[in-house]
């Protein structure tokens, strides 16, 4: 799995820190899942929300370079999975290239 992070570009801090917030939190699958089933959400798993959090930033304009950056990617193939949502404001965005004076 990848490391589940963000890092600000002023503290570096990791998102679900160990206890001396230096590194990333050691997930367990087995408390994962009981989290899920306490949240009624019983048939989805980890890998489903950092593709839905993949897909809504897409889909609300960053780059599929700072969504790559985001879930830790060192492969830019691995976050090509999302160009296609990313095509949808490419026209909107050359109209306003287009028309401006």
């Amino acid at each position: 799995m990848d490391s589940v992070r963000y890092q600000s570009r002023n503290n570096r801090e990791w998102v679900f820190a160990n206890k001396s917030g230096k590194a990333p939190r050691n997930f367990q699958p087995k408390g994962i899942n009981k989290a899920f089933e306490c949240a009624g959400l019983k048939e989805y798993t980890l890998h489903d929300l950092r593709h839905n959090y993949a897909s809504k930033m897409v889909r609300n304009g960053m780059t599929l370079y700072q969504v790559q950056y985001l879930l830790g990617h060192t492969n830019p193939s691995s976050t090509s999975r999302y160009s296609h949502l990313e095509t949808a404001g490419i026209s909107k965005e050359a109209a306003k290239i287009w028309n401006k004076k």
